[in-house]
């Protein structure tokens, strides 16, 4: 009787145990489950403020980084304005390539070619004065073309490549102003002869007549397509009837 007393005394103390230890567990439990709900509320909200602006928001971000002026122009919030400094007259020339050509921009924003966009310059003239103080050596055939003043192509200043040589330009004048002119190339010598310009070739007006040309007053001793002028040369293709010497 004793033993089953005994056992029923301690089975009532266990569930009384089990019963207090149960509470407290539940009570912590339902104390964290707010805090933890709170917390993905939180930052469900977060993410959507951080998601969604709002008229004034975009207003702002529109303006974000930009200073606000006065309507006279001051500057409300007193920033300074970040940019390009203000050019003046003094402020140094600029230069920029685009597609290999080089600008100069001046300090009002003009914009003119350097120097090294300018294409050399040359003084061109083809005569044949000489023929007419030879009138009588001159094939009668060639009276016709032979000009009255012996200028075949009047003296004036001509563009050229750095890269020509006086015979291409003789020959883009010519082709230019539809002026006939003919010439060989030798393979050997590599040296271009013009036997004609004007229809009036070498050998019209006696055996020691032809085509010669001469540089800032000189005759060169290379082929016309050999050599190369620079900016300012002066370049005459003249008729002689004697190798020159006329």
């Amino acid at each position: 009787m004793k033993k089953k007393q005994l056992l029923v005394i301690t089975s009532i103390i266990c569930l009384l145990t089990v019963a207090f230890f149960w509470g407290d567990i539940n009570k912590k439990l339902t104390s964290l489950a707010p805090d933890k709900a709170g917390q993905n509320v939180g930052s469900i909200d977060d993410m959507a403020s951080s998601d969604v602006n709002t008229p004034d928001d975009n207003q702002d971000n529109k303006h974000n980084g930009e200073i606000q002026k006065s309507p006279e122009g001051g500057n409300l919030s007193g920033e300074e304005p970040v940019g390009e400094p203000e050019k003046t007259a003094d402020s140094e020339i600029e230069y920029t390539k685009k597609e290999n050509i080089n600008t100069v921009i001046t300090a009002n924003g003009d914009k003119k070619p350097t120097n090294e966009d300018k294409k050399p310059i040359c003084t061109l003239s083809i005569t044949c004065k000489t023929i007419l103080d030879n009138t009588h050596l001159l094939d009668t055939d060639k009276l016709g073309v032979l000009p009255k003043d012996g200028i075949i192509y009047e003296t004036g200043e001509v563009t050229f490549s750095e890269r020509d040589s006086v015979f291409d330009i003789l020959l883009k004048e010519t082709k230019k102003n539809k002026i006939h002119m003919d010439f060989t190339a030798d393979p050997i010598s590599k040296n271009n002869y013009v036997k004609g310009i004007n229809n009036l070739y070498e050998f019209d007006c006696g055996g020691l007549s032809g085509w010669r040309y001469r540089v800032n007053g000189q005759f060169p001793n290379c082929g016309c397509n050999q050599y190369m002028p620079e900016n300012g040369d002066v370049i005459e293709w003249v008729y002689s009837c004697d190798l020159g010497n006329d």
